[in-house]
This record gives structure tokens, C-alpha cells and sequence, in this order.
């Protein structure tokens, strides 16, 4: 009888640690599923909140990113019109914040926007500053990075982290450029001559922590204190990049004719907050083809893709427990019935019409 009781706690000690350990690879990485379907979007969702940002005169087009304000609101800018737009919590337009131009209370073009200490710091790529503002709109400053041509920069204690990528001259990716001008760098290039994604979002500050997702990488990277070191690895299975690659004396080419002929898989962004973390990965391959996503809660991943030409759009940022994206109001009725079931709020698309704006979709994650 003992021995009976002893094998059946033995097999339920070993499907607990089994279904504990599903969601990570044997040297620790989070497996990313061959398979990512879009309905498996639904699957996660516990309920949708719909924001509509007010319409103005200048309707956000092209590539429009999103991040929280320092409070409850939104900052809201479109890297392809130069525009930067705060609204409130409800959606209610607050302002414009800065110019684009080469003035010298303006910026070239806005790539990225960090919120930090109540101040915007917008980044401009190819730039060696960061032009801060407040979120009333009024200009503060402009930063020196002290790195000409960069992907992208920001600001941090100990003074800016430049991430000078792939197409610039140097052994690392990543420099901490100290208030006194002297440099620590981080994260070695996979070989030197690798091609650069320019415009990539490197950068990712939600939750007041600071993470670095360097180009096709497998990695993401934490900051903190003046070090850098691994936070999460993605193992891509047959997807990956191999070693061969990056010893090529031409990984330019190299890289190139991977991504033309076989299925390849890259980070492209990161976020995290206290209760959830999310990722993007861009794929090119015959399962899986453009941007597919991750969600962590409570330890468990959940993979979905979103189909191109539909009302949801990638996501842009989190916020608490939802991942946010955006919804094109002129394709409201693309967007699943499954995932419209969810919306807590549906009485605010009574005013939407195709030529309102963009509306803010807040996916609670279960």
C-alpha cells in the first residue's frame, strides 16, 4: 500500500514539474512555437477597453507608436508625420509637443519618445541629441549623447545608453556615454560586418526598468546601475540563426540570402511591467510569416499572430495587465467577432466614423 502511495505521489511530483517547466527549453530559453495563429489572440484576451483619441485636424497615419505619460495618459507620435500628440486617459487631445525640423527648439524626426521623470526625451535617428520637453509641450533642453549617427539613445542615471548597431564601426553594440564624456561598452557584435536595422526599436523603459533588444538577436538585454547583463532568451528552434552566419567573411550577403530562402526569426521589441512581460518577434517562413507575439502571465507564455490589412494593429506598449494597440477605425468591421465580444465599453464606437482617429485597444491579458 505504501509503495502505492509512493508511486502515485511520484507521478503526480513529476507532471507538476513537467507542465512547470513547459514554457522554458532546457538550457532555460523560452521556446517560441513553430505554429502561431491569429484566433489564438481571442484565446488570451480576458476583455478589451477601447479609447478613442480625439480627432483633430492632424489625423495620425504612417507608423504611429505609443507610450504611457507619467501619469494616466498617452503620448502618442507618428515617426512617418513628425507628429507628437499628448491625450488624456479618456482619449481627449491635450496638445502637440514640439516641431519637426533643425531648429533649435525642434527635432528631426521622432523614432522614439521616452517618458522619464515628467519630461519627454525624443530621439531622432542619425542624431547625437535627445530635444526634452515637457508634457505641457514647452521645450526644456537639448542632450548631447556624444554619438553621432546612432540607432537610438536614452536617458538614463548615469547619462545616455547609444546603441550604435551593426552599420557603425566598433566591437559592441551599446555604449554608456557618463556625464564627464567617458564611455563603457556592452554587448559584443556577432561579427562586425552584419547588416543594421535601422529604425528598430532597441530601446524599452515600460515599468521604469530599462531594456536593450539588440539587432537579429535572440536576447534581451537589462540595464541597471551602469551594467548590462541577459534578462530572457527566445529559442527559435529551426528558425534560429546558426553559427554559420556569423562567421561568414560576408555576413551581409549571407544574411540576406537566409532571410530570401529560409524560415528566420529576430526579436524586434520588448516590454514589461510588473504584471505581465510581452514580445515581438518578426518571422519570415512558411508556418510563420511577419510580426507574431508573446505574453507572459503568471509564468505561462502565449504565442498569436495578427493578420495583416485588420482593424487591430501591432502593439505598441503595456500598460499594467493589457498589451495596447491600436485599431484603424476605417476597418472596425475586419476586426474579429470573437475579440469584439470582449469590448467592456462597445457604446464608444457609436461616434467612430472611418475618418475619426486611430482608437487605443487595452487587451487584458488573463
Amino acid at each position: 500500500m505504501k509503495s502505492q502511495r509512493f508511486f502515485v505521489l511520484t507521478a503526480v511530483l513529476a507532471a507538476v514539474l513537467l507542465a512547470g517547466c513547459d514554457d522554458k527549453a532546457t538550457d532555460g530559453a523560452v521556446p517560441v512555437p513553430d505554429n502561431i495563429r491569429p484566433e489564438t489572440l481571442a484565446q488570451v484576451v480576458a476583455s478589451i477597453e477601447l479609447v478613442p483619441l480625439q480627432t483633430t485636424d492632424q489625423l495620425l497615419g504612417g507608423s504611429v507608436n505609443v507610450t504611457p505619460d507619467s501619469g494616466d495618459g498617452w503620448i502618442v507620435y507618428d515617426t512617418q508625420n513628425g507628429i507628437i500628440h499628448h491625450y488624456d486617459a479618456a482619449g481627449k487631445f491635450l496638445g502637440r509637443i514640439g516641431l519637426p525640423g533643425r531648429g533649435p527648439q525642434e527635432f528631426e524626426r521622432a523614432n522614439h519618445v521616452q517618458v522619464r521623470d515628467g519630461l519627454l526625451y525624443v530621439f531622432s535617428l542619425g542624431s547625437s541629441e535627445l530635444v526634452v520637453y515637457r508634457e505641457d509641450g514647452s521645450f526644456v533642453r537639448k542632450e548631447e549623447t556624444g554619438a553621432r549617427g546612432s540607432n537610438g539613445a536614452m536617458a538614463v542615471d548615469e547619462g545616455h545608453l547609444v546603441y550604435s548597431g551593426y552599420a557603425y564601426e566598433g566591437d559592441n553594440l551599446v555604449k554608456l556615454v557618463a556625464a564627464d564624456g567617458s564611455l563603457t561598452e556592452f554587448i559584443p557584435k556577432k561579427n562586425p560586418k552584419m547588416l543594421s536595422f535601422f529604425g528598430a526599436q532597441v530601446f524599452s523603459d515600460t515599468g521604469g526598468k530599462v531594456f536593450i533588444i539588440p539587432e537579429w538577436d535572440d536576447t534581451v538585454y537589462r540595464y541597471a546601475g551602469g551594467q548590462v547583463e541577459p534578462a530572457v532568451r527566445f529559442d527559435f528552434g529551426r528558425a534560429a540563426f546558426d553559427d554559420s552566419i556569423w562567421k561568414q567573411e560576408d555576413p551581409a550577403s549571407a544574411l540576406m540570402n537566409k532571410v530570401a530562402s529560409a524560415d528566420i526569426a529576430f526579436l524586434y521589441a520588448f516590454w514589461e511591467t510588473r504584471q505581465m512581460r510581452a514580445v515581438g518577434v518578426m518571422c519570415n517562413g512558411v508556418q510563420r510569416n511577419g510580426p507574431c507575439f508573446g505574453v507572459e502571465r503568471h509564468g505561462k507564455w502565449a504565442w498569436f499572430a495578427l493578420e495583416q490589412g485588420k482593424a487591430l494593429r501591432e502593439p505598441v506598449c503595456l500598460e499594467g495587465d493589457a498589451l495596447v494597440c491600436l485599431v484603424d477605425p476605417a476597418l472596425l468591421d475586419t476586426l474579429d467577432p470573437a475579440l469584439r465580444e470582449k469590448i467592456v465599453n462597445p457604446q464608444v464606437l457609436d461616434g467612430v466614423t472611418e475618418d475619426s482617429n486611430y482608437l487605443l485597444a487595452k487587451l487584458h491579458i488573463k
